[in-house]
């Protein structure tokens, strides 16, 4: 007997895109999973195929959530996405740094002084 899906609402999340593989490493597809370790994995439309090219890959995605009645899995029909540019709070700080990497200033006389 197939399971039937509930219909939602338009949302739109953000979240992570990561591969779905079987057991034997074949592509299949992929999911979103979210900061709240949500999980929706994407419908095969023209969108969500987009996004098969965008793994490891922040992105705001907009569509139609359908819930897997059985298995309670998220489905999302794509229909926008933006790929983000998310800045995790690393920085480049090689402006001090000399040729071998290090930092200038911590050879400076005055570096330890009050």
């Amino acid at each position: 007997m197939a399971s039937k899906k509930k219909t939602g609402k338009e949302i739109t999340i953000l979240g992570y895109i990561s591969e779905i593989e079987t057991d034997n490493d074949d592509f299949v597809g992929v999911k979103i999973t979210t900061d709240d370790d949500d999980e929706y994995y994407v419908t095969q439309n023209k969108a969500g195929r987009q996004l098969s090219n965008l793994i490891d890959e922040d992105v705001e995605v907009t569509g139609i959530v359908s819930v897997d009645g059985e298995d309670g899995i998220k489905y999302i029909t794509v229909s926008d996405y933006e790929v983000l540019d998310l800045d995790y709070g690393y920085e480049d700080d090689d402006e001090d740094d000399d040729e071998d990497g290090e930092d200038d200033d911590f050879f400076k006389e005055d570096y330890f002084k009050d």
